[in-house]
């Protein structure tokens, strides 16, 4: 984390994901914080994040722990990458995993964890190579907002797999 990465967290308790890595990184830091439920808003549900193996095995563990597995509810579409296989594997094997299709591409894409951790990705064209997204932690506002707005998408369902 660089000097202004660190001020930026520190004045404001958001850490920022420039790339890739950084946001695998970031993404298995806050998904491991998960006690009871994570909500996700993915637009193709990018194989690079979602086919990563360290966040399958992420979400494998808490969704089958035996004492109080994870609910995992993940809106995307309506197309998706088409190397994104194994996370579509692992929920038809796992009632704790739901993959939901929507009608349209969500403007918006974010995660939120338990209600209060949280991810949020800068608006980019579906193409772009990179993103850009801020991670903040016990954020209650936040994550209620963003729960709202789970919860509206919720309503433009197609089907769930």
């Amino acid at each position: 984390m660089n000097v202004f990465q660190v001020v930026l967290r520190f004045l404001t308790g958001f850490t920022p994901n420039e790339n890739i890595n950084h946001s695998i990184t970031g993404c298995e830091e806050l998904l491991s914080k998960a006690k009871h439920t994570i909500h996700i808003v993915a637009g193709d549900l990018d194989s690079q994040l979602f086919e990563n193996p360290t966040i399958l095995d992420i979400l494998q563990t808490i969704t089958t722990r035996e004492k109080n597995p994870v609910n995992v509810k993940i809106l995307f579409g309506p197309k998706t990458d088409s190397k994104t296989q194994k996370l579509f594997e692992m929920a038809q094997g796992n009632a704790n995993i739901e993959l939901i299709k929507l009608r349209e591409r969500p403007t918006g894409h974010f995660i939120v964890v338990d209600g209060k951790h949280t991810r949020v990705e800068e608006f980019h064209e579906q193409s772009a190579p990179e993103r850009k997204a801020y991670m903040a932690y016990d954020t209650i506002f936040l994550g209620d907002k963003l729960e709202a707005e789970f919860d509206n998408l919720m309503s433009q369902v197609v089907n769930v797999s």
